[in-house]
């Protein structure tokens, strides 16, 4: 049994992704959208953004933040306090507080969930 890099909760499958991470399928949908969110990026090779990624490192700038914000809130219901904002340094950070202040909070991530973070396409 695994442990989601993401919400830190255990897992009963593998659930792994690209570049090997351990994430529920719930983080795993998360992270394949925040992966979107970059995929214009040419000079930068395939795996380089993990959950670990600081907001240094992508070099983030503070519009990029506050439109982050507006999609948490709008597409995930998460409003994210600015106190809140300030304590995130990473990818996973932002995930995570999207994966369990968000709609789906306290729900499990299995087929049949009612979390709306479930991907039921993918779960095949």
């Amino acid at each position: 049994m695994h442990m989601c890099t993401i919400c830190r909760e255990a897992e009963a499958s593998d659930g792994r992704t690209a570049g090997e991470l351990s994430l529920c399928p719930a983080c795993g949908v998360l992270f394949r959208w925040f992966l979107d969110l970059y995929a214009d990026v040419e000079f930068r090779e395939e795996g380089w953004i993990t959950p670990e990624t600081t907001f240094h490192e992508l070099i983030i700038e503070s519009l990029d933040y506050v439109e982050w914000q507006l999609e948490a809130e709008e597409r995930f219901g998460v409003t994210i306090p600015d106190r809140d904002g300030e304590m995130m340094r990473s990818v996973g950070d932002y995930l995570r507080y999207i994966r369990l202040h968000g709609k789906g909070k306290g729900c499990k991530s299995r087929p049949g969930s009612q979390d709306p973070l479930w991907d039921r396409a993918l779960d095949g």
